[in-house]
């Protein structure tokens, strides 16, 4: 399922064959993530698609994640147990890259349904 949280970001759940009893944790996450991700990646739509942006990314989302884990919203007893963040050629194409779609993978260990989640980001950037 793709959630637009802005014009050029949406946020994609992955579906990892989770029962429907997870849905809550899930649905709670995703609205979390949309919603940051709607005020604070606006920035990358602006940008140069090259490895220094997505480095900036990735610590942005590492910073609001760690965030999220001592809140105790996700488990794990450290940060590399709690969340995953990838953004770079792993996660992109060169095609992806050249027509200024940046995409991330973040994986998360929420509390409920007590399973990593994965969703993948996808940014829009705007033409030159």
């Amino acid at each position: 399922m793709r959630a637009p949280c802005s014009p050029q970001i949406s946020v994609e759940h992955i579906e990892a064959g989770l029962p429907s009893s997870s849905a809550i944790g899930i649905d709670v996450t995703s609205v979390l993530l949309e919603t940051w991700c709607a005020h604070e990646l606006q920035w990358v739509v602006y940008e140069r698609n090259t490895p220094l942006v997505w480095m900036q990314i990735i610590q942005y989302l590492r910073g609001y994640l760690g965030t999220l884990w001592v809140s105790g919203a996700l488990q794990g007893e450290k940060a590399q147990e709690a969340f995953a963040v990838a953004c770079d050629l792993s996660t992109m194409t060169p095609e992806d890259v050249l027509h200024g779609r940046v995409i991330c993978l973040v994986g998360v260990a929420l509390v409920t349904p007590g399973e990593f989640t994965f969703y993948r980001i996808h940014i829009q950037q705007n033409k030159s």
